[in-house]
């Protein structure tokens, strides 16, 4: 079962999605304000936040910006009161996955849950690209294949990589395995 934290300040609407989210087969984990939400996050490990901006300890930007800079990948959909242009490009741009404003109609944000939680299972599914024996594993940014490790066995492939200055194309050596995806 998917496991959903709201961080929402409002009872009322955190019971109203908490509701609808059990209706639809969802475990629901809860928090009313930002320190406790961020706390919930690292020690109940969520499939998907839904995150309200304005609370109080914490606000929601600055919870979603210091997620991304750990290198969490949880999905995030931002639910607030705030409409205008410049919160919804923040909110983006600070690495949420979906932006919706209240008031929010229900059925939409399970579809918009499930759009999202969707497209986070495909990242994980797309982490190697595999053409023949050759092996690409897309976060790490490196190549292998399956062929032997002795240096002294010529063998077709080397090992490229993106450093994470960008520079790509720097040739780190030759033999590594990577699991092929047959």
């Amino acid at each position: 079962m998917r496991r959903i934290l709201i961080i929402e300040d409002e009872s009322n609407i955190r019971e109203l999605i908490s509701y609808n989210l059990k209706n639809n087969n969802y475990e629901v984990l809860q928090a009313e304000d930002g320190l406790q939400g961020l706390e919930m996050i690292v020690t109940e490990n969520p499939d998907l936040i839904l995150l309200d901006l304005m609370l109080p300890g914490m606000n929601g930007l600055d919870i979603c910006k210091d997620l991304r800079e750990r290198g969490s990948k949880i999905p995030i959909i931002i639910l607030t009161a705030k409409n205008e242009d410049i919160d919804k490009v923040m909110g983006l741009e600070f690495g949420a996955d979906d932006y919706m404003t209240k008031p929010f109609n229900v059925h939409e944000l399970i579809a918009r849950i499930k759009a999202v939680m969707r497209r986070a299972e495909q990242r994980t599914e797309e982490k190697y690209i595999c053409i023949g024996a050759l092996t690409i594993d897309i976060e790490r940014h490196e190549v292998g294949g399956h062929f032997s490790s002795d240096p002294e066995q010529p063998h077709p492939y080397h090992d490229y990589r993106t450093d994470p200055t960008g520079n790509s194309g720097q040739h780190i050596g030759c033999g590594v395995f990577y699991p092929c995806c047959d």
